[in-house]
């Protein structure tokens, strides 16, 4: 009997031995990447953060990869923390992860920007085919992105060129300006080096909107044939979010009014960079409002988009908006000696900026204030910059422009 006990007591023993070796096991580095190799999620994420831990980046995300594809929510949080210090895809952490649980393509690629920052060559690289396997050709650009920034002799020397010759042909508007900037490149011994270094190695990475809108600048310089015009591509920059081609084409238009027979594009586009807090846009929208036949109240808003450009500093705007007010104190509720004031000082500083139509105005006001010395003093400046109607009134006055 006391044979037997001792047996039982014994194989109790091991049993516990056992099962406390494996609860050991089964939280160390050996259990984590076997629970990884099984498909456990916890546990492969675990062994990733473990691997992070021990400073195995690469193999860190190589094991979260398949989690971040499907979607694991820990993961994607993990994700979120690092890309919005580099390359944010929201406003902050909790829309990042948002939108890594909407957009599947989206959480690949801020995989793979991780690894181009962390240097993970191979990781980069894995990734990228898998994004390529998945049907996701913006990958070709990323491709190019960790060529470029990998050290000399990590590559083969022509793998740069297959990878933005890929991209090209993927019709990705990054690898179209990049092909364009390579092309020019060599052309050009070297010059465009650093143009070239800017499109794949800035942060945060070039976009679509980005590559659209310079490549609508090589057109209109004629550094480059497309089969689109200027405009389209502007029209493409803005479709995909540039804050700049709106500006772009209202100014085209205003330069080009036979392409534009109504107006219309020029008033569209006008109002959207306005709207966006363009001051150029705001100015030139105000000045086709006041040159118009309009309305008591629509020339109130011509106040207000002036006002906003001159507060951002725009000269012209602030010369324009002096000009009006002095002109029409009415058009504000205060007192009119106040107005006038007020409307002074804009243009004198439109003036200490050299604005030369604010030069001609100081001088105009100045004769109405019967304080000729200032006023000969204006106008001189604006003619010396180029004015013809302040050196007619100098010529009238018997003094000499120079």
């Amino acid at each position: 009997m006391r044979s037997n006990l001792s047996r039982l007591v014994l194989g109790a023993a091991v049993i516990c031995g056992s099962a406390i070796a494996a609860v050991s096991l089964y939280h160390t580095k050996t259990g984590l990447s076997l629970r990884a190799q099984v498909g456990q999620t916890s546990g492969a994420f675990l062994h990733a953060l473990s691997l992070y831990e021990d400073n195995r980046i690469g193999q860190a995300l190589t094991t979260i990869a398949p989690l971040v594809r499907d979607g694991h929510a820990s993961s994607l949080n993990l994700i979120c923390g690092f890309v919005q210090s580099y390359e944010p895809v929201a406003a902050t952490e909790m829309e990042c992860v948002t939108v890594l649980e909407s957009r599947a393509d989206q959480r690949l690629i801020s995989l793979t920007d991780i690894a181009i920052w962390a240097q993970e060559w191979d990781a980069g690289s894995q990734l990228i085919a898998q994004r390529l396997n998945l049907g996701d050709l913006t990958a070709h650009f990323d491709r190019a992105r960790l060529i470029y920034a990998a050290e000399s002799g990590r590559f083969d020397p022509t793998d740069l060129a297959t990878a933005i010759e890929n991209a090209r042909l993927a019709e990705d508007p990054r690898g179209q300006y990049a092909a364009v900037v390579s092309t020019l490149n060599a052309q050009a011994d070297g010059a465009l080096s650093p143009v070239l270094a800017e499109t794949l190695a800035r942060r945060p990475k070039m976009t679509a909107s980005d590559a659209y809108f310079e490549l609508a600048k090589l057109i209109q310089t004629g550094a480059v044939s497309s089969s689109l015009s200027y405009t389209e591509v502007l029209n493409r920059a803005d479709a995909t979010g540039n804050p700049h081609a709106a500006r772009y084409l209202a100014q085209y238009y205003l330069a080009n009014p036979s392409h534009d027979i109504d107006g219309t594009q020029t008033q569209t586009w006008l109002a959207k960079a306005a709207q966006a807090d363009d001051p150029v846009a705001q100015y030139n929208l105000a000045v086709s409002i006041l040159n118009s036949a309009e309305p008591a109240k629509t020339i109130q808003q011509a106040i207000v988009l002036l006002d906003l450009a001159a507060a951002a500093g725009f000269v012209p705007a602030k010369n324009m908006l002096g000009a009006t007010l002095w002109q029409n104190p009415d058009l504000l509720a205060d007192d009119p000696a106040q107005v006038r004031a007020s409307a002074l000082r804009l243009m004198e500083e439109a003036a200490l900026a050299n604005d030369v139509n604010a030069l001609f105005n100081m001088g105009n006001i100045h004769l109405f204030l019967q304080d000729l010395p200032k006023a000969m003093d204006y106008l001189t400046k604006a003619a010396a910059l180029g004015s013809e109607p302040a050196r007619g009134m100098l010529e009238q006055f018997g003094a000499s422009a120079d």
